[in-house]
This record gives structure tokens, sequence and C-alpha cells, in this order.
């Protein structure tokens, strides 16, 4: 019979191997020698004496400081290893994350510097947009000022004038010859400054009442830029209101401005007639200052300026492939070199030469706006299409409207005849220039 002391110390020593067995394999490994050695309390074999009974506090003495319970699982050396990885992996990926924060923090800052730019680069269009608005605008005003100072000055000869000095109110004959005439030195300016010239000034009244005149007729004759013009209106004088516009210009300018003169003249609009006729008459006299110049340049390549209407009907007679139909008022220029053999490619064509037709059109939208429209356009015979296998010819129109960007019209037109003349353009030109 085992006494109470020794039942208690099996039963303490049996709690303490417990406690060592559940900590798993590794602490066995770690503290087996206390287990084997024979002179170890806890001999798992061979003779033991079990009188002496341990206190617990003996096997809860820590080694080299550390309990077992604080060991744990961390002694195993394959733990420790994948550890010592996992903490490198997420070290690095730490790392990395931290660039990548980086990296986004410098792009969001210079997104909203280049955002900071856009905005800045947008305010100031705003403020050039609005610059530029109230300037035409005001100009605009001035012009205005201007044509109210002329009616102003031509109203001055009232009907009561006309009777102090016995001139007959009914009279066509122009102002220039009455003593009240209109102020000389205000049209002088407006003619410097609009390019108006007036040829001729009238007015007459159209009804009375003994209150005083209740309309009055004006006519305005005169010429822009060598573009003639003939307008009349009535005015309703006791309200300052244009009641009937007539307006007559050059059949050429008719055929182009033919838009906007329907609506000027329906919707009685004096002051736009005359911006719009003037920008329309300073780009026609550009166009025929062109045309001459080409002309004494090139005098060996340009043919007898004709109608394109006439030209096209001709060119369907010889078999030739006509340009696209163009309204009449257009200024058109021929150009055709002297040769009747010519190579293609290497290919020899014989025939007419292909001809190069510049057309420079104005078109005047309802509104007033002016829009140039300038077009070089091949005709040529159908031997000489049939030989042009890659379209040279045809894209000649769109070499044109490039070249124009770059050199201009005159430089585009000169560079064209010689890549399609060759050297009969240089010789015109030379001959043209010798005798300077």
């Amino acid at each position: 019979m085992f006494s109470n002391d020794r039942m208690n110390g099996f039963q303490q020593e049996k709690d303490t191997t417990g406690n060592y067995a559940r900590n798993g394999s590794d602490q066995a490994m770690t503290f087996g020698r206390l287990f084997t050695e024979p002179t170890g309390p806890f001999t798992p074999f061979g003779s033991s004496s079990w009188d002496v009974a341990l206190p617990s506090s003996q096997f809860e003495e820590p080694l080299l400081g550390i309990t077992p319970s604080e060991l744990g699982g961390h002694l195993n050396p394959l733990e420790i290893s994948s550890s010592s990885g996992s903490m490198l992996v997420e070290g690095d990926l730490n790392v990395e994350k931290s660039s990548l924060l980086e990296q986004l923090r410098n792009m969001t800052a210079e997104v909203d510097r280049l955002e900071a730019k856009l905005e800045s680069v947008k305010r100031r269009r705003e403020r050039a947009v609005t610059a530029a608005l109230e300037k035409h605008q005001e100009n605009q005003e001035t012009d205005a000022k201007e044509m109210r100072a002329i009616l102003g000055s031509i109203n001055q000869l009232s009907l009561k004038e006309s009777m102090a000095k016995g001139i007959d109110p009914k009279s066509r004959g122009p102002l220039s010859n009455t003593p009240a005439s209109i102020d000389i030195d205000m049209i002088q300016r407006l003619q410097n400054f609009t390019k108006i010239s007036y040829t001729s000034i009238q007015n007459r009244i159209r009804s009375a009442t003994k209150v005083g005149v209740t309309s009055r007729e004006y006519q305005f004759v005169g010429h822009c830029y060598l573009q003639e013009f003939d307008v009349r209106f009535t005015v309703c004088e006791s309200e300052l209101m244009l009641e009937e516009l007539q307006i007559k210009v050059a059949h050429s300018a008719q055929s182009e401005l033919e838009a906007f003169l329907d609506r000027a003249t329906r919707d009685r609009e004096l002051m736009p007639f005359f911006q719009t006729f003037c920008q329309y008459a300073q780009m026609d006299s550009d166009r025929q200052k062109l045309m001459n110049t080409l002309a004494e340049r090139f005098p060996r390549l340009v043919k007898n300026s004709r109608a394109l209407v006439n030209t096209a009907q001709e060119s369907q007679g010889d078999g030739l492939t006509s340009v696209p139909a163009i309204r009449s008022g257009a200024q058109v220029l021929t150009f055709s070199g002297p040769r009747q053999v010519l190579r293609l490619f290497d290919s020899e064509v014989i025939g007419n030469d292909p001809d190069l037709i510049l057309s420079w059109i104005i078109n005047a939208t309802p509104q007033g706006r002016i829009i140039p429209q300038l077009q070089l356009l091949p005709r040529m015979p159908k031997k000489w299409r049939q030989a042009d296998e890659r379209s040279i010819l045809d894209s000649i129109p769109t070499q044109f409207a490039r070249l124009m960007q770059l050199r201009g019209v005159e430089g585009a037109v000169a560079i064209l005849l010689r890549c399609i003349y060759g050297d009969d353009a240089e010789e015109a030109e030379e001959v043209e220039e010798d005798p300077k």
C-alpha cells in the first residue's frame, strides 16, 4: 500500500509528465535528457526509488530562465525558418506597397498640376475671347455712329431750310449742289476708313405734313475697291426706321452675294450690307491681283481667261474630263503646257497636255460671313487618266490645299506648275524675269 504522501508525489509526477507530453514532440526532444538519464527523478525504465517525492516546483523551474510554457512551439527549426521567410516576404510587400503609394501620390500631384494649368489656360482663353468680342462690338458701334453721323448730316437739309433757301424739296439733284450739303470732311474721313467712295448722294422728301417731314428717300451711289453699288432706302424720320431698302451691285458680285443680299433687302439691314460688301470688295481686289500676278509670272502657260461654264462645255466636245461645275461669278485662270508629246511614269502619252484650272470663288452666307474657296482642278484627256494609274493628277486639289497652308496661294500654284509642266514653267518665269 502506498502512503498518502507517495500517492500525492505520484500524482504530481503524473501531472507534470502530462504537461510535458502535451507540449509536443519538439519539447520532448529538447528535454528528453531529463527523462532518460538514470539519475533523473523520472526514469521510465529500471529501478527507481518512488519513496522520495520531489516538490512540484522543481519541475517548473525555468531552463535558462525560460519556462516550458513560454517555449511553446517556437523551438522548431522548420517553423523558425518558415516564420523568417514569411517575415521577409511581408517586408518586401510593404516596401513595394510604399513605393506604389509614393508613385500614386506623385501621379495625383501631377494630375492636379495639369488640371490647374488647364483651368488657367481656359480662363485666359475665355478672357481673350471676351476681349475680342468686346472689341468687335466696339468697332460695330463705332461704324454705326459714323453711319448715323452721315445720316444726321444729310438730314440737316430739312424741309424748312430748303424752303427758306428756295430749294425745291421734290428735286432729285445731288446734295453737293445745295448750300446745306453734308459735311464733306466727314465723308472724306469715312472714305479713308472704309474705302467707300460716294459718287452721288441724293435725297428727296417722300411724304410731309404740316408738322414736318415724315418720310425721306435716300440714294447712295459709289464704289469700294472698284466694286460699284447703288443703295436706295426710305427713312421714317419720326421713328428713325428704315421702311424700304433696295441694293444693286455688279452682276459678278450679285451672283456671289445673292443669298446675303436677299436677306439684307428683306430685313432692311443697311449697316450689315456695307460691312459685308467692304469685306467682299477687298477680297475680290486681292483675287484680281493674284490672277494678274500669275498671268505675268507664267505668260507661256496661261491661256485666255474664260468663263468656267464655257470651258466645261468645250471640254465635253473634245473628249476631255471636265472639272466640276462652278457657278457664274468665279474668277478662273487656265494653265496649259505647249508640248504635245509627254511622258507619264515611263509611258508615252500623245495628245493635249492636262490643263490646270485655278478657280477662286467668294461665298457669302446669309448672315454676311465671307468664305473664300480656292481650287486648282485638273482637266485632262482620257488617255492621261488611263495612264495615270496612281491617280497623281486626281490628287492635285488635295495637294494644292495642303501647299496653300505652307506657301500661300501663289507659291502653291508655282510648285504644282513646275511639277506638271517641268522646264516649261521655269522657262516661262525666266522669260518674264529677263526684261527686268
